[in-house]
């Protein structure tokens, strides 16, 4: 006897059990989307730390030894420890890396110590990304650091229907060369 396509004895062959598989997964798709979709986002975790940078400077350059930054006001941070009993590296609390051009916020307290890094400055915004909220004088990332306003600093809302101070993965900070935030721009949910 030689087996068809379709099902022999009741049973489905390979081609027609891809089939089922297909469909099954199309269905479970649209299950997904009609349960998220209109759903607010959940809020920033809230942090649980406050770290405030003690050095602020734009890197100029690699410098030794490594994983070290030259910075524009001569200080030069060193991101790895090699020295027996400290840290091997200094946590992150941003999700950009330092690079030439960026802005690197950098310090220690009884957690040890953190730095903070922007994006190379592009169209006169040095942009930090991260999740967090907006207080009274200051921006607090989830992750702990904290970055006051600027005296001028501009706040705009394109979201309209989340709580303001709630900052986004989405949403655009600008900080100025000290280190502190002179806009945020909370970025519509959907664009």
């Amino acid at each position: 006897m030689v087996a068809t396509l379709g099902d022999v004895n009741g049973c489905p062959t390979p081609r027609s059990y891809d089939a089922d598989v297909k469909r099954m997964a199309v269905l479970l798709l649209a299950a997904w989307l009609v349960a998220t979709c209109g759903r607010d986002p959940d809020p920033p975790p809230k942090p649980t730390a406050s770290r405030v940078a003690t050095i602020v400077g734009k890197v100029v350059d690699w410098a030794e030894p490594n994983v070290s930054y030259r910075l524009d006001t001569g200080d030069v941070v060193e991101l790895f420890s090699r020295e027996p009993g400290s840290p091997s590296g200094v946590m992150r609390l941003t999700e950009t890396g330092a690079y030439p051009g960026g802005l690197l916020l950098a310090g220690s307290d009884d957690l040890g110590p953190f730095y903070g890094a922007t994006r190379p400055e592009e169209r006169g915004c040095l942009s930090v990304r991260g999740q967090g909220y907006l207080e009274r004088d200051q921006l607090h990332l989830s992750s702990g650091l904290v970055l006051p306003f600027a005296d001028d600093m501009v706040l705009t809302d394109q979201r309209g229907q989340l709580p303001d101070e709630w900052l986004l993965d989405a949403d655009w900070v600008c900080l100025d060369e000290h280190g502190k935030v002179k806009s945020i721009t909370q970025v519509g949910l959907g664009v």
